[in-house]
């Protein structure tokens, strides 16, 4: 009887054990906890999107064509990964055009697709289709034009297609072209607005540009307006068509470089926006000199000193311990801005000059 005792001590131990185990995969598998030894934070979702998709209450059926020789198939891959890591809202399906062909052909015919390398989000009855110019900024090298794939933003373009089909509507912004102004597409360090446009995408907003003709006319859709420092002087017409932009309650941010002469000045001023054109900020020639030498034939070093001010105010420098007392740039001077988001009104902010010391 002992022994028998014991064999059934030992049975019973045995499926505890093992219910145990299941239990603990039960409960892994549905809460999963990842922990990242890498270092790598490549992949990992902007605060913006998780937010997102803790608020998703839909399930996201997402479509991918794509080969899997292609260029950004791995980078597509893991970051879809950590969408549906995130969210358990998220279904992925992928599909490669040339060998699934004839399921390619039904998806081709259902979303109207005339490309492929392209990922599909659906909502319900909605879908948003995105595609490999949205995903990536692509810049053709060479005689050949060979195509090189510079950085990938596929995070803002899934989360804006979702945030899209969510919302229903998303926000149009575009920049005035034609009068050698900041582009949105140029990547300079310097003269390029590429970053302000990758953070409107990342804000789920649509960025275009918009050139004006005589008979033209600012789109419907337009929910903003940006003149981003014009080279050359709009004509009246022109003008005409951005005022009456404002007047239909339209939102303009106008960006003028300093002593430069746009033709927007009168239309500005009649809403209530003046520009100074007083160079006074800017460093004179003597002092320009005094600041690269000094009597012993050595570089002087120049202190930067801040000046805050507001309408009502007068200028004031004031310093702390030699340093700026707000952060301001350590380049060459701000352009001046006038903004109407929805209002115009005179714009405020710090202004930065170079003294010796």
């Amino acid at each position: 009887m002992k022994r028998i005792a014991n064999n059934i001590n030992a049975l019973l131990a045995v499926i505890l054990a093992l219910v145990v185990v299941q239990m603990v995969g039960f409960i892994a598998l549905r809460n999963p906890v990842r922990i990242n030894l890498s270092g790598h934070t490549y992949y990992d979702l902007s605060e913006k999107t998780l937010r997102l998709l803790d608020e998703l209450e839909y399930q996201v059926e997402v479509t991918v064509f794509f080969q899997e020789e292609h260029e950004l198939y791995h980078d597509i891959d893991n970051l879809l990964d950590e969408y549906q890591y995130h969210s358990r809202n998220f279904n992925v399906t992928w599909i490669d055009p040339t060998r699934d062909l004839a399921l390619t052909e039904q998806l081709v015919a259902k979303y109207g697709l005339t490309e492929a390398q392209v990922v599909v989000f659906d909502i319900g009855d909605k879908s948003k289709v995105v595609r490999l110019a949205d995903m990536v900024d692509v810049r053709l090298e060479g005689r050949e034009k060979i195509p090189v794939y510079e950085a990938f933003k596929g995070e803002q373009a899934f989360s804006s297609a979702i945030m899209e089909l969510m919302e229903g509507k998303v926000p149009k912004v575009y920049f005035l072209a034609g009068h050698g102004e900041r582009r949105v597409t140029d990547f300079d360090q310097l003269t390029g607005y590429s970053r302000l446009k990758t953070a409107l995408l990342r804000d789920n907003m649509e960025i275009r540009e918009l050139v004006l003709t005589g008979d033209g006319d600012i789109p419907e859709d337009a929910d903003a307006l940006v003149v981003a420092g014009p080279d050359k002087i709009l004509s009246t017409a022109e003008v005409e068509i951005i005022e009456d932009f404002l007047n239909r309650s339209g939102r303009v941010m106008v960006l003028i470089d300093a002593l430069k002469e746009t033709g927007l000045e009168p239309m500005l001023r009649r809403w209530g926006v003046g520009l100074s054109s007083d160079p006074s900020h800017r460093a004179s020639p003597s002092r320009r000199s005094r600041l690269r030498s000094s009597s012993r034939g050595r570089r002087a070093r120049a202190r930067r000193s801040c000046s805050s001010f507001s309408p009502s105010t007068p200028m004031r420098a004031r310093r702390s311990a030699g340093k700026c007392c707000t952060p301001c740039p350590s380049t060459a001077r701000p352009p001046k801005r006038a903004e109407r988001w929805p209002s115009a009104s005179r714009s405020s902010g710090p202004t930065c000059s170079r003294s010796s010391r």
